[in-house]
């Protein structure tokens, strides 16, 4: 496989990325879920409903040095990816490793990453002590794993959170919606207030799993929100950089909406439509694939978001029309927004 790695992102004052060329798994139907997997309702309003007739959540490979916090990230993280019929991601004790020796290694050097502008992905071999591996991928190589394939970074220092703000945003959502990344793993580090904090979560993706396998499987789509969900939030208020696009009047836009293919095969739309059920009229809104975003170029991503936010407790639906590999292509589904 070759991989085309992008420039790292970040998340303005929460989280950041840095990720190849991506691609991701299919959406299902709707029905609810048990009380262990409920979404925070202080975050989004209400609990996040996830499509139907699928298996039970799986939990991925899970090593028996694991922290509780580790695991945690990977059952948030295999949560989201179950609703999408994504395969659950396996845990590996060198990713893991990885994770926390960079973690440990920024707040360490935090002052110098502040003074210097130095990409929070990047570690600095001048500044010897923790020093792993300039790269995600060079650290990951150093704990004895070699599929490194991306990061991203967190300045929270819990799991839960970290995974549902990335799974907030465009760029950063991508790796958890590719089927192609098969095993991750997690680490956090730091203390102190807004103002004065060295928090930091990283989580970073492979292409081999717990048996050393790659993902040889059908073709999916990481769908989010996905098909028949509901809780999902409203808005996105743009604290990603690079930031996709605003919307004309700025940001706050509506929620992103996103197709990762789990393979490569170019997309050219022909038809995007967002609408809410109540009305059935046509909802402005933003259009990013390929071929007019730069940060998704090379990847196997699709993305629209309305020019603002969307109704609270209200049924949307979703209709994208195109080729794909030279064939027609067209998928139509709808979801709910938070109540409250």
């Amino acid at each position: 496989m070759t991989v085309r790695r992008l420039p790292a992102f970040l998340l303005m004052l929460s989280v950041s990325l840095l990720l190849p060329a991506c691609d991701g798994g299919d959406g299902g139907d709707g029905s609810s879920i048990d009380s262990e997997r409920d979404v925070d309702p202080m975050r989004i309003g209400d609990v996040l409903e996830a499509p139907g007739e699928l298996d039970p959540l799986p939990a991925g490979f899970v090593p028996d040095s694991a922290r509780a916090d580790q695991v945690e990230a990977l059952e948030r993280a295999n949560w989201y990816r179950w609703q999408s019929n994504l395969p659950p991601l396996d845990m590996i004790e060198a990713i893991n490793d990885a994770c926390q020796a960079h973690c440990d290694y920024y707040v360490t050097h935090k002052d110098k990453y502040q003074s210097t502008g130095t990409s929070p992905h990047n570690e600095d071999p001048q500044w010897a002590e923790g020093f792993t591996g300039v790269a995600p991928w060079d650290r990951m190589g150093h704990f004895g794993y070699p599929d490194g394939a991306a990061e991203v970074i967190a300045f929270v220092h819990n799991p839960t959170g970290a995974v549902d703000g990335w799974m907030n945003t465009l760029y950063h959502r991508i790796p958890f919606m590719d089927a192609t990344m098969v095993s991750c793993g997690y680490g956090a580090a730091g203390s102190g207030t807004w103002q004065n904090s060295s928090k930091i979560d990283t989580m970073d993706f492979g292409y081999s799993d717990a048996e050393g396998k790659k993902y040889a499987g059908m073709e999916r789509m990481g769908i989010y929100p996905p098909p028949d969900s509901s809780g999902i939030p409203v808005s996105f208020d743009g604290m990603e950089t690079p930031q996709p696009p605003p919307p004309p009047g700025g940001y706050p836009s509506g929620t992103i909406i996103s197709i990762t293919w789990s393979s490569p095969g170019g997309f050219k739309v022909v038809e995007h439509r967002l609408w809410a059920d109540k009305d059935q009229e046509d909802i402005p809104h933003v259009w990013l694939d390929p071929g007019n975003d730069s940060n998704l170029a090379g990847g196997s991503t699709i993305a629209m978001y309305a020019h603002d936010p969307l109704e609270q407790g209200t049924k949307y639906w979703v209709s994208i029309k195109g080729e794909r590999g030279g064939k027609a292509w067209e998928k139509t589904w709808s979801f709910h927004t938070a109540r409250y």
